[in-house]
């Protein structure tokens, strides 16, 4: 789960919005796309990522972060 995102959001999105969803996740840069991936979709907490990604746990946190102010912004954008 995103934080600040509701919990059933995957259910009540439409297949419009997840391709929304998706191309906002594209559109990140390479090392944000890849800790989103890996925490959210891989279900890896923070130091797990660090390690699979073989990087800091700050910058971890900090792509995180930015990957996620990112999408928000896309989708208050597309949405």
């Amino acid at each position: 789960m995103i934080a600040g995102w509701p919990a059933d959001l995957g259910r009540r999105v439409g297949e419009r919005d997840r391709r929304t969803i998706a191309n906002a996740i594209a559109e990140l840069p390479d090392p944000q796309r890849r800790i989103i991936v890996i925490v959210y979709y891989a279900h890896l907490s923070c130091p797990e990522a660090a390690r699979a990604a073989r990087v800091p746990e700050p910058v971890v946190k900090q792509l995180l972060h930015d990957g996620l102010h990112a999408i928000r912004a896309h989708l208050a954008r597309a949405l």
